[in-house]
């Protein structure tokens, strides 16, 4: 009974610590999508700074000018485009870190369920451990005056017998 009890004990510590590890773990994940997501707002916003600065430039210059804007502009589209695929990729990054962040909240709740329900194993086994240990008192006091009766009567038997 008390193995059981310990090893219940031993599984709850380590549902508990399981647990705080992936409290840990959705925290610092929460802490690198806010990072991410606030990264990816300041790109988009010097990006889109850029653009509009960009397009000035081209309306102010000459025609003479034109030819060699238009290859300026055309090595910042191939910058603008790598950028907007690593905002692309940092944008299914956040979707797999929310579809991860979902899975980590649903075993924190089924392991609040397991705990639970170790919780009401270990209630339910201290208070049979109760009941036994009550029991074995009673029969160990049965026990006691069962001896003490035979010995009294032995004690009888042999003064009756000594008169």
């Amino acid at each position: 009974m008390e193995v059981e009890r310990a090893q219940l004990h031993k599984d709850y510590e380590h549902v508990c610590l399981e647990l705080a590890a992936l409290q840990q773990n959705i925290q610092n994940e929460r802490k690198a999508f806010d990072t991410q997501r606030d990264q990816f707002a300041l790109e988009k916003r010097e990006l889109q700074i850029r653009c509009e600065k960009d397009r000035y430039e081209v309306v102010d210059k000459t025609e003479q000018n034109f030819n060699m804007k238009l290859n300026s502009l055309k090595q910042i589209n191939d910058q603008l485009n790598g950028r907007l695929f690593e905002a692309q990729a940092a944008e299914e990054d956040l979707i797999n870190t929310q579809r991860d962040l979902k899975g980590c909240e649903a075993t924190i709740t089924r392991m609040k369920a397991e705990i639970h329900s170790f919780t009401k194993q270990c209630m339910t086994l201290e208070n049979k451990s109760e009941q036994l240990e009550n029991e074995l008192k009673e029969a160990q006091t049965a026990l006691v005056n069962a001896e003490d009766t035979s010995r009294n009567r032995y004690e009888e038997s042999v003064l009756a017998l000594q008169m």
